[in-house]
């Protein structure tokens, strides 16, 4: 009974999504889909614009030609954890007592990626689960985006969402996050 509940449920939000202008697309080679809002570029997602859309990858999407400078998007990339989840919690702990993190030289930082994370108090709006370490993070010449962690299944989950240059359709990209991150509780 319980999950004809759920099948229903998800019935529902999928259809009020698709009247409310929501469409899906997965790459041919399934290595990313997204849920993005019509009101974004269909042809230049098709075309691998990846940034024009909302993004929910299991792998890491890099594409140094692509100009993701007034675009928005949410970028969910996972790293396996070197070694193990207490490992990369203790990471963010240092992030949490401190500043800054300032790897000593010689020493590789735990979790890959630049060692000058900064943990940013998380606010209201951020993804439940996540913690924020990086805000103003930079994507080409804009940079308006924020990094989030969590772990989970010894694994680093990393968001990272960049907010449109327009200030019209920030508007609606933030309504439109705000609603897929309620709805579809993917972590």
């Amino acid at each position: 009974m319980k999950n004809n509940k759920r099948i229903i449920n998800y019935i529902v939000l999928i259809f009020i999504f698709t009247m409310m202008g929501f469409r899906y697309y997965q790459s041919l080679d399934r290595d990313y889909r997204f849920i993005y809002p019509s009101w974004w570029h269909k042809q230049l997602i098709e075309n691998g614009n990846y940034f024009d859309g909302l993004i929910f990858s299991l792998n890491n999407i890099e594409d140094s030609e692509i100009s993701h400078n007034n675009g928005g998007f949410v970028m969910i990339t996972t790293h396996q954890a070197e070694n193990d989840a207490e490992a990369v919690s203790d990471y963010i702990q240092k992030l949490q007592n401190s500043e800054e993190l300032r790897v000593k030289s010689g020493i590789l930082p735990i979790i890959p990626g630049p060692s000058q994370y900064k943990l940013i108090v998380p606010k209201e709006s951020s993804p439940k689960g996540f913690e924020e370490v990086s805000s103003l993070y930079s994507f080409g010449s804009y940079t308006e985006a924020h990094e989030y962690w969590r772990i989970k299944d010894n694994k680093l989950y990393i968001l990272t969402l960049k907010y449109p240059a327009d200030e019209r359709q920030r508007k609606k990209f933030e309504l439109g996050t705000k609603l897929i991150f309620l709805t579809f509780k993917i972590f």
